[in-house]
């Protein structure tokens, strides 16, 4: 749910920022209304993926020198930008300094007169930059505070008790059918304790689950690059 809230947070800035964007006689953006939404949608981007480098160890090379220097090379960030993100400490900031950049990239833009100066949209625009680095913090606090270990060592006794004794429990009442409740115990009990173990580490962040079902963050990452530029792409052209 976290995840959505930050992405429907960027989504609403590129939304308003297309809005508010300044149009010509042909009722087309203006040069610095386009190149500002550009840079925009280029920074929500790169937060979006810096963000989750920082948060996912899966994808922590991008924040490294070496993953930053292979996106220079890709074209994927300018040369000033690279210099500018070096500067951050092992690019733990690295996102931080990109969401700053989508602030001061849109007052720019209404300063140079691609954007409408209305103070209603600069607020609106400054409150979804508040929501989405809060909602980015959020994001941090599950992972760090997750179930403490005492509990979850806990519960793991409990169920390995219960799985070890079963078999004598059952026996006395089932004879040799208890092999198979003990079967049909093990599967749910245990299956049950491995995913709660999951949930605990949604990012795969331990490694211990090379099988399972984590959240899938390339899917999200994908959704962002598109969203960041669809809203240009659908206020383009305007009937009125």
């Amino acid at each position: 749910f976290t995840t959505r809230k930050i992405q429907a947070g960027l989504n609403e800035i590129c939304m308003m920022l297309a809005i508010g964007a300044v149009r010509d006689d042909m009722k087309e953006f203006t040069p610095e209304a386009e190149a500002c939404l550009d840079d925009v949608a280029h920074f929500v981007r790169l937060y979006h993926l810096f963000m989750w480098g920082r948060f996912s160890h899966a994808y922590s090379i991008v924040v490294s020198e070496k993953g930053m220097n292979r996106m220079l090379t890709r074209g994927l960030i300018t040369n000033d930008q690279f210099r500018c993100l070096q500067v951050q400490d092992d690019g733990i900031s690295a996102h931080h300094t990109c969401i700053s950049w989508i602030g001061m990239r849109i007052y720019q833009g209404i300063d140079e007169g691609g954007i409408k100066d209305d103070m209603a949209l600069k607020m609106e625009i400054l409150n979804r930059i508040n929501f989405v680095r809060s909602s980015q913090s959020d994001v941090g606090d599950i992972i760090d505070g997750r179930m403490s270990l005492a509990y979850a060592h806990l519960v793991q006794m409990l169920v390995d008790v219960l799985l070890i004794t079963s078999p004598f429990a059952l026996y006395a009442q089932q004879g040799i059918w208890a092999i198979l409740t003990v079967g049909v115990l093990t599967v749910f009990y245990a299956g049950v304790l491995d995913l709660s173990k999951m949930y605990l580490d949604p990012l795969d962040n331990d490694g211990l689950y090379d099988d399972s079902v984590n959240m899938d963050l390339g899917v999200l990452m994908n959704e962002m690059n598109v969203g960041a530029a669809e809203w240009k792409k659908g206020a383009m052209f305007v009937p009125f």
